[in-house]
């Protein structure tokens, strides 16, 4: 007997979430209630169950545009059970934030023009002050993210600092809840780079320490030897050791064609 094994592949797609409201105003394109307008499509946030659409200079009147999120492009599963709700008030050029959570099927949409971080000075320069533009954040290419980085930050191991993301140069609306702190595992100068979700609201804050590398030789290099080259905290304090060969005695350091 002899039996054979007839397979066929099957063509599995993943899910799909996309944004259908009352007014192009607020979408990409110009349908409305269109589930299945893929130019609405939301991406997922990496590792998370969130999932996002970011709209950016959109021009807004002063009036209560409605949408759903829709399911495979489809009106049999759209959250909320109500239409969503979102209120402009001034009118305006803004950006807006979609969010759509499948733990829950919470759906959200955030209104901005600006995100702003405040917090300890060390790093930013001025202390809590939401309105300081200095601090104003990017965002980083087509993602979700806002980044704002300051350089050759000195911090101490000793203190924990404390900042938010604030909404619009007001905190009115600001993130997280309670203030992110972060701390650093020695004094020196560092790179402190704040990110922000805006679609997730999550805020991270990334320290980078400065080194620098220190080069030292003996010249003649017959004449000895030296010790404590290296790459090193920026800031701190280097010891180097010259040690002369027999027949040779140490006369000064240089630095280039300087003594010092």
């Amino acid at each position: 007997l002899f039996f054979a094994a007839i397979l066929c592949a099957m063509n599995v797609q993943g899910v799909t979430y996309t944004v259908a409201g009352s007014d192009a105003k607020i979408l990409n394109g110009t349908n409305t209630w269109d589930p299945a307008d893929s130019k609405n499509d939301m991406t997922q946030v990496s590792g998370t169950t969130y999932w996002g659409l970011l709209l950016t200079n959109k021009s807004l009147s002063k009036t209560t545009y409605k949408f759903k999120v829709c399911k495979d492009h489809g009106w049999s599963t759209a959250y909320p059970g109500s239409d969503y709700e979102l209120k402009v008030d001034p009118a305006g050029t803004y950006n807006l934030a979609y969010s759509f959570n499948t733990n829950g099927n919470a759906v959200n949409a955030t209104l901005f023009k600006t995100w702003t971080v405040a917090g300890s000075s060390a790093a930013l320069g001025s202390d809590w002050k939401p309105e300081d533009a200095n601090n104003d954040m990017t965002r980083d290419g087509s993602t979700f993210d806002y980044k704002l980085t300051k350089t050759n930050v000195n911090l101490k191991k000793s203190t924990t600092y404390e900042c938010k993301v604030v909404k619009d140069h007001a905190w009115d609306e600001a993130y997280p809840g309670n203030n992110k702190t972060y701390t650093v595992d020695a004094d020196g100068y560092y790179d402190v780079t704040f990110t922000f979700n805006v679609v997730t609201k999550a805020v991270t804050v990334t320290t980078t320490l400065i080194k620098n590398t220190v080069t030292a030789s003996a010249n003649p290099a017959e004449g000895g030897t030296v010790s404590g080259a290296g790459e090193y905290a920026k800031g701190s304090n280097v010891t180097l050791t010259a040690t002369p060969a027999t027949g040779y005695e140490f006369v000064n350091w240089t630095e280039g064609e300087t003594v010092v």
